[in-house]
């Protein structure tokens, strides 16, 4: 029996924010972060990348997975983590749509925010290197049985059986 799961983005979030702001409001509930623009990047910003982490998340679930491609899907999001600490870098936002809108609406990204955001980009890729090195380690090996006809020999360490 199959289970249907339905996933809200969590931009969502930064959508419903300012009805979350006006129940506050009606509440009398004061939070000081709400008019800190810096808060508000972080917010978009990790409404953003929790999403990436997802979308990953799917990706490798499911039946009749095949290591050696689950593997190349978390290398490739790892180059994807380097592109985009390389274009937070320079201040490039088109892989963060959440931010961008959080930048429409007025909120100002201050320069010490793309460094918090550069930070914490380079912290998860080293957090991946980290935690699937022995995968990385094998996964010539695996990628060679899998689909041994597209794949180069050099660079392969001897397997004696």
């Amino acid at each position: 029996k199959k289970k249907l799961f339905f996933f809200l983005p969590t931009s969502f979030l930064y959508t419903i924010i300012s009805e979350i702001i006006l129940f506050l409001q009606e509440n009398k509930k004061v939070y000081n972060e709400l008019e800190n623009d810096s808060w508000w990047c972080i917010l978009a910003f990790l409404c953003d990348i929790t999403e990436k982490l997802g979308e990953l998340n799917r990706g490798l679930q499911g039946e009749n997975k095949i290591i050696s491609e689950m593997a190349s899907k978390v290398f490739a999001f790892e180059d994807k983590l380097k592109l985009y600490s390389e274009e937070i870098q320079n201040s490039v936002l088109i892989h963060f749509p959440t931010v961008v809108r959080a930048k429409e609406d007025g909120i100002n990204i201050s320069p010490q925010i793309y460094g918090i955001m550069t930070k914490y980009l380079s912290s998860l890729t080293e957090e991946f290197k980290r935690r699937f090195q022995e995968l990385r380690n094998k996964h010539l090996i695996t990628a060679f049985y899998s689909n041994w006809c597209q794949i180069c020999i050099v660079g392969i360490p001897a397997v004696h059986l």
